[in-house]
């Protein structure tokens, strides 16, 4: 019988296909399927040993807001790059962080978290983060200790559980909207989103502006002095530098504006 193929079908299942029948031909359709399951846990086994990383990826951690620069092109959203910090058995990455970071501010609902986090929200103009996701991250930091139930929200609709922020919690979510990013792309994600926190907060944030500028010029000293090896590594510095360039310019232009906000508020 003639079979065709169309291009709609995955790749990845013609392949399978081939091999089980193959298999299959030579000894049994039972142990075409048995060898096909134990070949598909052999190879998530190696990819796990050849690629630590992998054991930690979590889907649909956030992604950052399409922003409409110059031109009307959308920007291209770039992945979170800062690696998750371990606090005793939790992982905490950005959605961990970022709900941590408004619950000590004031105590408050999943609901209401994932709302600020949605396109149109306070916070989702920097980082989306799903409704799911947030709801993940609130119980893993409860599980951690850093926030507790304190409540239902009153009234007729669903229950709602208030969570407030211990003095753990409190602590670590000042730590964290202290500290500058080590890596100069992590400024579109992990530091975006602490000066969006902090602003929210009315905190000034020239002191962690300053640590960044500061943490960042010497790592972009060093890739100006990088001499490229060869053509396309000439085109990787030529990026890089102009990504460094961008990111000190950045700090500047923001430091100069809450330099003149703070002269104005003390007028």
């Amino acid at each position: 019988m003639k079979t065709s193929l169309s291009w709609a079908e995955p790749p990845g299942s013609v392949t399978g296909q081939l091999r089980s029948g193959a298999v299959a031909s030579v000894t049994s359709v039972r142990f075409s399927q048995f060898s096909g399951g134990l070949a598909c846990v052999a190879g998530v086994v190696a990819v796990c040993a050849a690629l630590p990383s992998f054991r930690r990826y979590r889907a649909g951690a956030g992604r950052p807001a399409r922003a409409l620069p110059c031109g009307g092109m959308r920007e291209m959203p770039e992945p979170p790059a800062m690696g998750p910090t371990v606090m005793g058995p939790t992982v905490m990455g950005l959605p961990e962080w970022t709900v941590l970071a408004v619950i000590s501010q004031q105590p408050t609902h999943g609901f209401a978290v994932a709302q600020l986090t949605t396109p149109d929200g306070e916070l989702g103009r920097v980082w989306q983060i799903p409704r799911p996701v947030i709801y993940r991250a609130i119980g893993r930091l409860a599980e951690a200790g850093l926030i507790t139930p304190q409540g239902t929200e009153p009234g007729q609709g669903p229950q709602r559980t208030i969570y407030a922020a211990t003095s753990e919690g409190h602590g670590a979510a000042a730590r964290w909207l202290e500290m500058p990013v080590a890596h100069i792309r992590d400024i579109r994600s992990h530091l975006l989103l602490k000066l969006a926190l902090l602003y929210r907060r009315g905190t000034d944030a020239s002191a962690l502006i300053r640590r960044q500028r500061e943490t960042l010029a010497p790592i972009a000293a060093a890739i100006d002095a990088e001499v490229a090896g060869d053509a396309f590594d000439g085109t990787l510095l030529a990026w890089r530098r102009a990504s460094a360039a961008a990111a000190i310019a950045f700090l500047d232009d923001i430091s100069a504006r809450a330099a003149v906000s703070s002269r104005n508020a003390a007028r």
